[in-house]
């Protein structure tokens, strides 16, 4: 299973902190690609050192996202 270690830590200019659901759904549409920046699986207001792109979901509940 995974690990959830990094207390999360977002600012408004600084990541995005977005649902599974509304994640999912901006993948899909093409908003998000492995190359636009750098994502983490969240859940309970801890990050894991897992990106999205390269790791199943698991148990996440959001994803924080970083733009390059």
């Amino acid at each position: 299973m995974r690990e959830y270690k990094n207390q999360l830590d977002i600012t408004d200019e600084y990541g995005d902190l977005m649902t599974i659901e509304d994640w999912n759904d901006a993948v899909k549409s093409g908003c998000f690609n492995c190359f636009d920046g750098i994502g983490f699986w969240v859940k309970d207001g801890y990050e894991s050192e897992d990106e999205v792109f390269y790791s199943p979901q698991y148990d996440a509940t959001h994803v924080a996202w970083y733009n390059k």
